[in-house]
């Protein structure tokens, strides 16, 4: 892993070592993987610190934690991946060891996969202490293969942490007249930055650049910006409650965006509550990289985690929230709506018999935001699309939803437009990025206008934290589906390294993606803004909204990719039809049963 950061504040050994970074060979992960597009590749390199035993027949390729990590939790299993399969008869006691400035730490070894070992401190690991990590040449391949020489790993773990997910739901809300403010921050990073979304092709590196100034490991770096990348805000206040809702042009975000995002804004004046926050990425196939501290992601979704790059895109998107808040002022709000079908079609519909080219979600559904004198201030729109029509280019680019809030701001007609992607796991744009930029663009402008605004009325924000328990990945034979094949030269090909293949099923490692979500609604008036962490299918988004509708509200929006990430939620028939979605799925074939299930019970929290 590239880190520009120090290790700061850690106590005893961290000040004699001084923790400096080792620049360091590694092998393997040169290798296309594809994107969450699913007809693409994408995805980055894993987290790299020192490989150790270059031509001695076995190498350590990534850590997790990685040399120099700080504000590592202390709770979590550390895992160390090589370039083989690993000998379980080798894991004997000090052949990997751990150490901290107060003395020997006791942990047991494991094999999580074939090529992972996970470490598991036999107690957690005591808060704000330097460590380190050694892997040493006892640990061998089944070949035989050793490593030339121990490997380092130093770290420094951060406070515990505090089991939100565990707290009772929240909820707030009250009548009162509404004021707002919306604010429209550039976060395109400069060329260097890798871009997240397509890990393969012109994107991939041959070879991994070990150079820790630059930005960039296992992926190219990009060459400009097609068009600026943006963080948009609008906060909305009743006197009672506020809310706001914070949009990315990014491939995704997580938990410890949001945290971070609103620690920053907090820090600087704004007062809505963490709970009262949504945080959705558009899903850009061309936003920035380097931003996911996940082992997962940066194996198959985005480069190494860079330091430098999160904290000045975190800042960024903080700023986005402070602005907005600064221009709170009397406001009236509503809802409006249209129907696109030439702007996007279904892309499983090869891998199902219950799907046809023609199976999208039509709505378009915008929320109206205006000063009292009918000065627009923002319009929010969520629709079902992927972002994928730029492919596999070398430029940041927010995709043809950009284009599309580009054009209707250029217009003037709609203030600070903001994207919320809905339930687009199988949904695919079609046309080009003007044209269908224009088509969206022309459909929003209408759903505003269409809008029926008030001064005042109900806000109210709910929130839980639910547990998904194991992540696992399955690539059974039998759910490989149509484009199973095409999935497994590219994305498949990055978890070959770690062991995983065809046929294989295993539980994803602890702390690699996300497993405990964020599920939010937002009501305003007689609508509702209702939270997803990651890329359901589009029938998930309308079984939602109908029950959305049945339970009172007028209009219902659906942010898919908010607040969290894992990956893509299909329903239990869909997951048996296999293809790229469901081998994509990991939380089993109920998972879009419970992810509606917990959505649903936030609507029903703030039901009218």
């Amino acid at each position: 892993m590239k880190h520009d950061h120090a290790l700061r504040g850690a106590p005893g050994l961290g000040a004699a070592w001084g923790f400096a970074l080792t620049i360091s060979l590694v092998v393997g992960l040169a290798v296309a993987s594809p994107g969450c597009g699913g007809g693409g590749s994408s995805g980055g390199g894993g987290v790299a610190s020192t490989a150790a035993g270059i031509g001695s027949g076995l190498s350590v390729l990534t850590t997790s934690p990685a040399d120099g990590d700080a504000d590592v939790d202390p709770g979590l299993n550390l895992q160390v991946m090589f370039d083989a399969d690993i000998d379980a008869a080798t894991l004997q006691p000090g052949a990997v060891t751990l150490l901290s400035d107060l003395g020997p730490v006791a942990v047991t070894l494991s094999l999580a996969t074939p090529r992972v070992v996970e470490v598991a401190p036999v107690a957690p690991l005591e808060p704000q202490r330097a460590h380190v990590l050694s892997v040493t040449t006892g640990v061998g391949g089944q070949q035989g293969e050793r490593l030339g020489r121990d490997h380092i790993v130093r770290f420094t773990t951060g406070l515990r942490r505090v089991a939100v997910p565990g707290r009772s739901p929240s909820s707030s809300g009250g009548q009162g007249a509404y004021t707002a403010g919306a604010a429209s921050v550039d976060i395109t990073p400069p060329a260097g930055v890798p871009l997240a979304g397509y890990g393969g092709g012109v994107r991939r590196r041959s070879f991994p650049d070990l150079n820790p100034l630059n930005d960039y490991t296992f992926l190219n770096p990009a060459t400009g910006a097609h068009d600026p990348l943006h963080a948009k805000a609008v906060i909305i206040s009743n006197g009672s409650t506020s809310v706001a809702v914070l949009t990315l042009d990014a491939i995704a975000t997580d938990a410890a965006v949001v945290e971070e995002v609103h620690r920053k804004a907090a820090a600087r004046g704004v007062t809505v509550p963490l709970e009262n926050l949504m945080v959705a990425a558009s899903h850009t196939h061309s936003g920035p990289g380097c931003m996911s501290k996940r082992m997962f992601w940066q194996l198959t979704a985005a480069d190494m985690f860079v330091d430098r790059v999160f904290q000045q895109a975190t800042d960024k998107m903080a700023d986005a929230l402070v602005r907005a808040h600064q221009s709170m002022a009397p406001a009236v709000v509503g809802f409006g709506r249209e129907q696109v079908t030439n702007a996007t079609r279904n892309r499983r519909h090869r891998d199902s018999p219950a799907l046809q080219p023609d199976s999208i979600d039509p709505e378009l559904a915008v929320l109206r935001v205006d000063r009292t004198d009918g000065t627009p201030v923002a319009t929010v729109w969520n629709f079902a699309i992927h972002g994928t029509h730029m492919g596999m280019n070398m430029e940041f680019s927010a995709d043809i939803m950009g284009s599309a809030s580009n054009k209707a701001e250029a217009q003037g007609g709609g203030g600070v437009v903001l994207f919320l992607n809905g339930c687009e796991g199988d949904i695919a744009p079609t046309g080009s990025y003007d044209g269908t930029g224009q088509v969206l663009c022309d459909a929003l402008l209408r759903a505003r206008a269409g809008a029926v605004t008030s001064s005042g009325g109900f806000l109210g924000s709910a929130d839980e934290w639910v547990d998904f328990g194991q992540a696992t990945i399955d690539w059974s034979v039998q759910r490989q589906g149509q484009s199973g094949p095409a999935m497994n030269n590219g994305f498949l090909s990055a978890l070959n390294t770690i062991g995983v293949g065809i046929g294989i099923s295993l539980g994803v490692p602890q702390g690699w993606i996300e497993t405990r979500f964020r599920f939010q609604a937002i009501r305003i008036g007689r609508g509702v803004l209702a939270s997803l962490p990651g890329e359901p299918i589009h029938t998930l988004g309308l079984s939602l909204k109908h029950d959305g509708r049945g339970l009172g509200f007028d209009h219902v929006m659906i942010a898919g990719l908010a607040n969290g990430h894992g990956a893509y939620f299909t329903s239990e028939q869909e997951y048996w039809y296999g293809g790229y979605e469901a081998l994509a799925s990991f939380f089993g074939p109920d998972n879009g049963a419970r992810l509606t299930a917990a959505a649903r019970r936030q609507m029903t929290r703030l039901r009218p």
